[in-house]
């Protein structure tokens, strides 16, 4: 009888938790332009249009999205006190309280930045060996990168990249490398011209990803929103979201 009665309390439990995940998602961000900004008390930004736009494909009902600093924030996705943080990267590491959808908002790649008509060009570090990088302090970029600028190369570190560009821009640096739409963002909100991004060759890429908490939200919904997200990236819907920020 105690089997049967925790069977039934445990099934519940299950039903209810996926019922709460499927009409109301409390989700947090940081703000990092072009993904999430804010606007006088408003939160825009194409990782939190997405977010809302695939959302409201699903049956949740009520979206809670908030912003925090990015430490406080992953903190509430990783205890539990949240459903979900986006936009993550993955690592094997928070697979142990968060389930990732397959689908990610984007793949977003970092990318070597050059003043226009400087001749600089990169296929390989060999090009880059004795330029002067921005980098900001407290990046991983990549272990392969860090080893090239050690031994080959030199770097100059600030505490953000915002600064980086306008180094950039008077020639107190060679390059920098940012992430791509944040570069655009930062360029933009400058007014700086002539700063422009190799493209062929990003230093890594990676997929910005909405994880959430496993104590939460169900497997099931977790795929139910990974699919509404591959559907809805074939529509004009996103095709004019994603134009908005990165065109």
């Amino acid at each position: 009888m105690k089997f049967k009665l925790s069977a039934l309390l445990a099934s519940l439990f299950l039903v209810f938790s996926f019922s709460v995940s499927a009409r109301d998602l409390n989700t947090v961000c940081d703000i990092w332009p072009p993904y999430q900004i804010k606007d006088g008390g408003n939160l825009t930004g194409y990782s939190v249009e997405l977010v809302r736009a695939v959302s409201g494909k699903m049956s949740v009902q009520n979206l809670s999205i908030k912003d925090y600093p990015w430490k406080r924030a992953l903190h509430m996705v990783t205890t539990g006190e949240v459903d979900a943080l986006f936009s993550a990267n993955y690592s094997k590491e928070r697979e142990e309280f968060a389930f990732y959808p397959k689908e990610p908002l984007i793949v977003s790649p970092w990318v070597v930045w050059v003043k226009e008509g400087s001749g600089i060009d990169f296929k390989t570090f060999d090009d880059l060996a004795g330029l002067n990088c921005g980098v900001v302090r407290g990046y991983s970029y990549t272990p392969e990168f860090w080893d090239f600028l050690k031994t080959k190369g030199r770097f100059s570190e600030v505490a953000d990249d915002e600064t980086n560009f306008k180094k950039l821009n008077v020639d107190r640096v060679d390059y920098t490398v940012s992430e791509l739409g944040n570069g655009y963002q930062i360029i933009n909100k400058l007014g700086i011209k002539g700063l422009v991004p190799i493209l062929h060759t990003p230093i890594k890429e990676d997929g910005l990803y909405i994880m959430f908490n496993k104590d939460r939200i169900s497997q099931d919904f977790v795929d139910e929103f990974s699919k509404a997200l591959e559907d809805f990236k074939k529509t004009m819907e996103f095709q004019q979201l994603y134009n908005n920020y990165f065109k």
